[in-house]
């Protein structure tokens, strides 16, 4: 796509069975390393999201591409939401 590396990014990893996509886009783009971050998803569905954040996906992409993913975990604010409303 573009000689000009990518020296700032970062994604919100949704699924962990989508890790190998978002690594094979990101070498399609030349983007050589990428912020993994995980954000809140408040008891949505499938299972692996009422954990309260995006983690599991974050920590799949470390473990798989140490040397390309920065992990950058969340807080599950998920069940003090719930106590206050």
């Amino acid at each position: 796509m573009s000689d000009v590396g990518i020296i700032d990014a970062h994604v919100h990893p949704d699924d962990p069975a989508l890790i190998g996509a978002y690594m094979a886009a990101m070498t399609e783009a030349n983007v050589h390393k990428m912020g993994m971050v995980s954000y809140a998803h408040m008891g949505r569905t499938p299972a692996w999201k009422s954990l309260g954040n995006s983690n599991p996906s974050v920590l799949a992409a470390k473990a798989a591409f140490p040397d390309r993913a920065y992990a950058f975990g969340g807080l599950n604010h998920y069940p003090a939401l719930c106590e206050s409303a």
